[in-house]
């Protein structure tokens, strides 16, 4: 072997050296690092002292999150949390006991009310509560489920979360759990009747802790209240009550609570009212093809107003299935659904071009004959109802109608005062249940 090649072969020993080398310095580097963080998890995982810590730390993020805790006060419940290290099980259960009551001073105001602590559980519900708000859908059912539920946090024997009609200001109730809930509801204010209204247009909460009453407590009857605004950007969204049928149950520990589940409650509210407001632009129900509620309401204010300046009449029916509903409860819901669609093509091949029909959300059908004297209406009436009572439905049911029938001006000369005299002569004639034949019934006198 030649001196050039050794050299060579020397400096490749040397280099493969000098790698290995750095290698497992490397590595030797890098090993205490990682069974110092190992030795530390499995230090966390099995000291209770450390998992009260952590409860703590996760507790804290939460509340400040939801914007529940100041900020001088998460400061100070940070500075109150240092020092859990090295503390044994003894020690480490006082300071969490010292941490817990100070945070229950807080939140429920126990500083003036002398309180021990020992709701603290309740914050942590109200935490959970909050959580769980994704889960309900922005429905009637899904509002109703998360006032329900609130009685985890704050126990209640009635509540009711009203609505506020944002071009009116008035308020009515939405959501009833137990027995609706309201003080002084005869007495009528600008917004409407009852406090709630009263509540919705100063925007502030009321507390009434104990209200006497010379009478027996009941669990329908109120003899502790309180009531809390939902606010969006300075606009009223509603308001909900609680009451309780003992006295004291209330105090200003839970009317915070209400509070700031108040501001959780009205995210959901917010996308309640927004998606009714989407469906009151819609014009046609997307099951049956006719009328939607909301449109058929203003083309028949306008009708109304259009045969008052021109001196025409007009007539309105009011119209329903008698055994629909029973058979969608006994058959399901893609039954009622595809029934309703056959009511719907059936109404459209009947109706002229210039009439009218919509589908209410009680489904219950409305017809507008622009134009039409009783008579009339009675006639293209009685065509309807005779070719719904031909059909064969699914599973081949057959169906019953009843049907009422109104004039403008001879029984009414509003739209209210129309639909509720049409649905008058419609309950008038619900035989149809006892096994009777489809009737029909016009305001002034029944027709056989």
């Amino acid at each position: 072997m030649t001196t050039a090649k050794k050299t060579a072969k020397a400096k490749t020993a040397k280099t493969k050296t000098a790698k290995t080398k750095t290698a497992k310095a490397k590595t030797a580097k890098t090993k205490p690092a990682k069974t110092k963080a190992a030795t530390a998890t499995k230090k966390t995982k099995g000291n209770p002292v450390a998992k009260l810590a952590q409860a703590k730390v996760d507790l804290l993020n939460e509340l400040q999150d939801s914007g529940i805790l100041e900020t001088g006060m998460v400061e100070e419940l940070e500075l109150l949390g240092e020092g859990f290290d090295g503390l044994d099980v003894a020690d480490g259960l006082t300071k969490s006991a010292q941490w817990d009551k100070r945070l229950t001073q807080s939140l429920q105001g126990f500083s003036k009310s002398g309180g021990d602590g020992r709701v603290s559980s309740k914050i942590q519900s109200l935490v959970t509560w909050q959580k769980n708000m994704n889960k309900w859908e922005p429905t009637v059912e899904g509002l109703t489920q998360a006032i329900e539920s609130f009685k985890k946090v704050v126990p209640f024997t009635g509540a009711t979360l009203y609505l506020r009609n944002q071009e009116t200001s008035k308020v009515t109730p939405l959501v009833i759990s137990g027995f609706q809930v309201d003080l002084i509801s005869r007495i009528r204010f600008t917004e409407g009747s009852g406090f709630s209204s009263w509540v919705a247009t100063r925007q502030k909460p009321v507390l009434y802790s104990e209200l006497r009453k010379n009478e027996a407590p009941r669990e329908d009857q109120v003899h502790s209240f309180m009531a809390v605004p939902i606010v969006v950007g300075g606009e009223c969204l509603g308001v909900v009550n609680l009451g309780h049928s003992e006295s004291g149950s209330f105090t200003q520990s839970t009317l915070r609570n209400l509070m700031v589940a108040s501001g959780a409650l009205a995210g959901l509210l917010q996308r309640f009212v927004a998606l009714r407001q989407i469906a009151a632009r819609e014009i046609v129900n997307p099951t049956t093809g006719l009328a939607t509620a909301h449109y058929l309401s203003s083309r028949l204010s306008e009708e109304v107003v259009r045969c008052r300046e021109l001196g025409y009449s007009m007539s309105l029916m009011v119209f329903k299935l008698n055994e629909l509903n029973d058979f969608g409860q006994r058959f399901g819901e893609d039954y009622l659904e595809r029934s309703l669609k056959e009511v719907g093509e059936i109404v459209r091949n009947w109706k002229r071009a210039t009439e009218l029909v919509g589908h209410t959300e009680d489904d219950r059908f409305v017809a507008v004959f622009p134009g039409a004297g009783s008579e009339k209406a009675t006639q293209r009436a009685r065509d309807l109802l005779l070719a719904l009572q031909q059909h064969s439905f699914p599973r081949r049911k057959r169906v019953t109608v009843s049907c009422g029938i109104s004039g403008y001006p001879t029984d009414a000369e509003n739209p209210q005062e129309l639909l509720s005299v049409a649905d008058n002569a419609l309950s008038s004639d619900f035989r149809a249940k006892t096994g009777g034949p489809s009737t029909l019934s016009a305001a002034a006198a029944p027709l056989p």
